[in-house]
């Protein structure tokens, strides 16, 4: 079971770019898998708990009690970081389960962001979904729809860590008054994460062709796509915030060459008519 924890922390540090904690354990006779963020040492971070019961599954998100600034920067106005946040969101939903998102203690809808408040002190995050099969070793194996609603839930939490190294400095309980205690937090970069927003949402088929490498190469291709930006990057003013949902889209690398081989490139739609009239000569 070790090794099977090793690799879903190195699998989430690959998608995400941070580096993961990750154990097991049971609880009320279910398996339960605990996931930390190896940056945030308690008490200054939160803990991730998964537990697969019987029929259903729950993810909860619990703060330490030394993580109030940590807290108060992820509810920073940021567009950027409750743009992807709220694509994440939007791809979680898709599977029907209930997804509670309260801040300072009050219910806020998820998807509207305009509607957050901007002073943030705690923070709850609970997804419950019923009428499923959760297995531990598939969930381990990232087999399931379970384990990718997991990771939609991952993406909602890292998008709105902060963008920048910062340190967070609080009195810790049992030290002299007044010495600080120093934690950081690794930058990570967005445009992964709009990746995997966009993925999350539509998916690693090819948009213009039905490609699937997956399909194609088994293991190897899974989880595989090119991700294409329908507004050229260079066209991108600046602080043009993108939105995964949108502004991205999954093809394969053979159609993402021949959208680039025109400037401004080839939109998806007009490469499917291309390809189909190919086809018709």
């Amino acid at each position: 079971m070790t090794n099977k924890m090793q690799k879903l922390g190195e699998g989430l540090q690959q998608r995400f770019g941070f580096e993961f904690l990750c154990e097991t354990r049971t609880e009320d006779g279910y398996p339960v898998v605990l996931i930390r963020f190896a940056d945030l040492k308690p008490p200054h971070g939160f803990s991730i708990k998964v537990k697969l019961s019987w029929k259903s599954f729950g993810i909860r998100f619990t703060q330490d009690s030394f993580s109030k600034h940590l807290v108060q920067d992820m509810g920073l106005p940021d567009i950027g970081k409750r743009t992807v946040a709220t694509s994440f969101v939007m791809a979680l939903k898709q599977y029907g389960g209930r997804l509670d998102f309260k801040v300072n203690g009050a219910e806020i809808d998820p998807q509207d962001m305009q509607c957050w408040p901007e002073d943030w002190t705690t923070l709850d995050i609970n997804y419950d979904r019923l009428g499923v099969e959760p297995d531990l070793e598939q969930f381990l194996d990232g087999g399931s729809d379970v384990f990718q609603q997991f990771l939609d839930y991952i993406g909602i939490i890292v998008s709105l860590l902060p963008v920048e190294k910062d340190s967070y400095e609080e009195p810790l309980e049992g030290l002299p008054e007044g010495m600080l205690v120093r934690e950081e937090v690794n930058r990570y970069e967005r445009n992964r994460l709009n990746r995997e927003a966009c993925i999350s949402i539509k998916g690693t088929t090819c948009q213009v062709c039905g490609f699937n490498f997956a399909e194609k190469f088994g293991e190897l291709g899974d989880g595989f796509i090119h991700v294409h930006h329908i507004i050229p990057v260079s066209q991108l003013g600046e602080g043009y915030v993108v939105d995964p949902s949108t502004d991205l889209v999954p093809v394969c690398a053979n159609c993402h060459s021949m959208m680039h081989r025109k400037d401004p490139p080839i939109t998806v739609e007009e490469l499917k008519e291309l390809i189909a009239s190919c086809g018709k000569s």
